[in-house]
């Protein structure tokens, strides 16, 4: 399958399973609904980060919890930056595209 990606992701919709069930699964919801609007995971990717800093700064004020996720969701955006400049410029290969990629 060539997965080059991806490895970050699922560590925080595991990392989000485990601080709570509710929470995985707003992460998990949110990745679907986000990718398949928008036809491309990076944007998927990136609601994940914004979940859990929503859910941290909603019911967990905890400093150190609140700088753990900002520093996450920061390398998150900077690993996804060529992804958003392709998305930009047209670029990008779409989930649609792939699953017809896949299918021919």
């Amino acid at each position: 399958m060539n997965f080059r990606g991806g490895k970050g992701a699922a560590t925080c919709i595991g990392f989000s399973f485990m601080i709570d069930y509710k929470l995985g699964i707003a992460v998990v919801v949110s990745i679907v609904l986000f990718a398949l609007m928008s036809n491309y995971i990076a944007i998927g990717t990136i609601s994940v980060d914004c979940v859990m800093l929503g859910y941290v700064f909603l019911f967990d004020c905890n400093p150190v919890s609140v700088s753990i996720i900002l520093i996450v969701f920061i390398i998150s955006i900077a690993k996804h930056i060529e992804n958003f400049v392709r998305i930009k410029n047209g670029t990008e290969v779409g989930i649609i595209d792939r699953i017809k990629w896949g299918k021919s």
